[in-house]
């Protein structure tokens, strides 16, 4: 198997200067122009920081996770907080392919970013955005979201007027779910609160209630007793509304770790988002199956020194070398998302080999320690490094930093900025070869 770097294009979005070639070092080059003074037509730029997604993983991980669903049970995507790092427009074609019937976002903003995208099937958005707007601003948004057949979490009696009338401008009926709170105690309302907006709803002919939904608050708990208990409380609610003859729409409730964990709360729809991005919620996670993480961060050395014993390295001193040391400089930062806190705790794998972290970690470079790798090999700059591995059982892999940092995977994959560039990486069946340092991505 070999893989291959390839810029996914998005379904509708023309192409820019910012579709990047990347190959093999820090240069910045532009087409020769010829003789004449015309201007050059393409530019090519590089990136020293790369987050490969691996596109087959999350089609793998999308596979297992709906090996636990019955036939007909639809499959939502949390794709909020840039696919949480991953990028929105890396990942969206890989979830097309693979016949994911809808998004869940948490910002209006997401949602127009993957209608840009060229996403066509239904968005779910789950924060009650709406409600902090008013006037005209609350008008154009709710008529943007109406328009663009994305279905609102509301849980105000105040925001249902303008979802109405927005219905009404742009001649389309407004499609919005219903959240109850069950235990989670963050977004969503109480029973009764609910009861009250689903007769004011009846009342609007224009306003149609698509989706009826709750969240666990561990679902990736040992035993699942909070969790069930939460879905408890659901199925009683569902029950008061088929009591009352009122039509069902869509239930849904299960995260990635209820998937696993609760077969009762599958209903007609499941939300993964972490699991599909290949991690487990928690190391204490109930049941663990085996998904594949997408993201690896990789970089080069760019600069490797000798330093005598006794020197001080970084910012604060915190760290002094015990022996002659030869220290390499990569070029990433906590302004790129490498957390400050695995400061002299964390590692980069260059050759293979973990390098401590040594000294504090600065806004755009980290200082490792290179001195045994350098006694079994020839170390010098422009060696590649990989700051997050995909190996789970890395030094430096996403579980193993939340470990750590006693933090969960979605602070750290999350965290990583813009300015560590998203590419697309796919395996093909042509033989082993690695292709890790071309980072090549077709304009």
């Amino acid at each position: 198997m070999a893989y291959t770097h390839q810029k996914i294009k998005p379904f509708s979005r023309p192409r820019t200067d910012s579709d990047v070639q990347f190959r093999n070092g820090p240069l910045l080059s532009v087409d020769a122009a010829p003789e004449t003074n015309r201007r050059p037509q393409r530019t090519q730029m590089v990136s020293h920081l790369i987050a490969e997604i691996d596109l087959n993983a999350i089609a793998r991980n999308i596979g297992i996770l709906r090996s636990y669903l019955s036939a007909g049970c639809r499959f939502c995507v949390a794709v909020k907080a840039n696919a949480y790092g991953h990028g929105m427009e890396v990942v969206l074609p890989v979830l097309e392919a693979e016949r994911v019937d809808m998004l869940a976002v948490a910002t209006v903003t997401e949602a127009r970013q993957a209608r840009e995208l060229g996403w066509q099937l239904p968005i779910l958005l789950m924060g009650t955005e709406l409600s902090i707007y008013q006037g005209a601003l609350k008008r154009d948004v709710a008529e943007w979201l109406v328009r663009n057949n994305v279905c609102i979490t509301m849980l105000a009696i105040d925001d249902l007027h303008a979802i109405e009338e927005a219905a009404k401008a742009v001649e389309m009926p407004a499609k919005v779910h219903l959240k109850l709170d069950t235990g989670l105690s963050r977004m969503g309302v109480d029973e009764s609160q609910l009861l009250e907006l689903i007769e004011r709803i009846e009342a609007c002919p224009n306003v149609l209630i698509d989706g009826l939904y709750t969240h666990f608050a561990s679902a990736d708990e040992r035993g699942c007793a909070f969790a069930g208990g939460q879905l408890q409380r659901f199925e009683k609610f569902v029950g008061v509304l088929r009591s009352r003859s009122t039509k069902t729409p869509t239930l849904h409730a299960a995260n990635s770790a209820a998937v696993v964990n609760l077969p009762g709360s599958h209903y007609d729809m499941v939300r993964p988002g972490i699991g599909v991005y290949g991690y487990q919620t928690t190391p204490s996670e109930l049941q663990r199956i085996d998904l594949s993480p997408v993201m690896r961060v990789v970089s080069s050395v760019m600069l490797v020194k000798r330093v005598p014993e006794g020197s001080d390295v970084g910012y604060g001193r915190s760290f002094r070398t015990k022996r002659e040391s030869i220290l390499g400089v990569v070029p990433i930062g906590y302004a790129d998302g490498l957390d400050r806190r695995l400061s002299n705790a964390g590692f980069v794998t260059v050759k293979g080999i973990p390098a401590p972290i040594v000294g504090k970690i600065s806004m755009d470079q980290t200082i490792i320690d290179l001195t045994e790798i350098a006694n079994q090999t020839t170390i010098t700059a422009g060696c590649h490094a990989v700051i997050m591995d995909n190996n789970p059982n890395s030094p430096n892999s996403v579980e193993s930093m939340a470990r750590h940092l006693d933090t969960i995977p979605y602070e750290i994959v999350t965290s990583i900025s813009p300015r560590v560039v998203r590419l697309a990486r796919r395996r093909h069946a042509m033989g082993e070869k690695d292709l890790t340092n071309s980072f090549l991505q077709s304009s």
